[in-house]
């Protein structure tokens, strides 16, 4: 019996050394997971303080560029994009940006209804020096106007342009373009056009001669139509005159085939200046009629380019306006033109 009683608190004994062991090891093993754990804890305390000292560093980058920007001689500019359009805005941007001269800035206003947070800061991020982005987001104005038929390629979105003189409040003059376009040369001469007496400066559309009879359907009775795709717009004197009101009016009483140019050709046709083919020169207009009746109606030589290539790229502005686009179908030299942006101008993952 106490052999019996001897080797039962043996085992007993070896056992209780068993869980003593494992015990300790289990405290070591605690211990290392929360010296490991306080690690972590203080790398990612490091990271986000770094990530804090980068995010200030680069709000103060940007606050010195546009400061330096704007004791530049500035460009004002506008353009209104959606969900669908945010690659094209970016290489439109970036074409101004590759072909601007230095001494000049371009400010440069982005007006939308209903843009990510990511495309928001893609779009942010191409603020450089001579470079001022600011984003509107306008789409409680765009809502009422929905129920409004939209055509072809052309989006609601694009009737924000009939409210240009009130989102930008602060300013007298802007230029809008189209997003849709490739800028192969400096804004600032067609900037500089004296419009005082005018509401803005534009460029005929070769409508004017094929389309009379649509013109007159919808109320248009002006010697020339023009392309609403580029305007050098007059805020000041269309805020002073209600135009903005004017254009909705005009938008509402009837079926129109264009979303917002019929309006402005309706309201302010009648006081518009002309300004050279070169800086609003759709692509399709070469389908619709040869150089030597191009050189006719625009009253310029179009004939001295031998080649078409040659005209798009003496072109300011080069529109892309009709249903065929160069980034989703093979337009030969416009396709590989636009290419060349957009590969200088897309970041990675980003594509049109």
């Amino acid at each position: 019996m106490a052999k019996l009683a001897e080797k039962i608190f043996s085992v007993t004994n070896s056992g209780a050394h068993k869980v003593v062991r494992i015990l300790g090891i289990t405290v070591k093993f605690k211990s290392r997971v929360n010296m490991l754990r306080l690690k972590v804890e203080e790398q990612e305390a490091c990271i986000s303080s770094l990530r804090t000292t980068v995010e200030k560093q680069v709000a103060r980058e940007r606050a010195l560029e546009r400061e330096l920007t704007s004791l530049m001689k500035t460009v004002h500019i506008a353009m209104i994009t959606d969900t669908n359009y945010v690659a094209q805005t970016l290489v439109a941007i970036k074409s101004m940006f590759f072909n601007k001269p230095e001494n000049i800035a371009y400010k440069i206003y982005i007006i939308t209804t209903d843009l990510a947070a990511e495309d928001i800061t893609k779009l942010q991020n191409l603020q450089c020096y001579g470079l001022d982005i600011q984003i509107i987001n306008c789409q409680n104005l765009i809502a009422q106007y929905l129920t409004l038929q939209q055509h072809r390629h052309v989006s609601h979105a694009a009737l924000l342009k009939f409210f240009l003189p009130e989102i930008l409040s602060s300013i007298d003059k802007v230029l809008y373009i189209d997003s849709d376009v490739l800028v192969q040369d400096s804004l600032e001469p067609l900037y500089e056009t004296n419009i005082q007496n005018y509401y803005a400066a534009v460029v005929r559309d070769t409508l004017s001669v094929l389309g009379r009879e649509y013109m007159q359907s919808v109320g248009i009775n002006n010697q020339y139509y023009f392309n609403s795709g580029v305007m050098l717009l007059n805020l000041q004197k269309m805020r002073e005159d209600n135009i903005s009101h004017k254009f909705v009016v005009f938008r509402t009483q009837k079926e129109q085939h264009f979303m917002d140019q019929d309006a402005f050709n309706g309201v302010i046709g009648h006081q518009v200046r002309y300004v050279s083919y070169k800086y609003n020169f759709l692509n399709y207009y070469l389908t619709v009629m040869n150089k030597k009746q191009l050189s006719f109606f625009f009253e310029e030589d179009l004939t001295q380019y031998n080649q078409d290539e040659d005209l798009y790229r003496h072109c300011v502005i080069l529109h892309f306006g009709g249903k065929e686009k160069p980034w989703s179908e093979d337009m030969g030299f416009l396709s590989e033109l636009y290419r060349s942006y957009a590969s200088r101008a897309m970041p990675e993952n980003f594509k049109l």
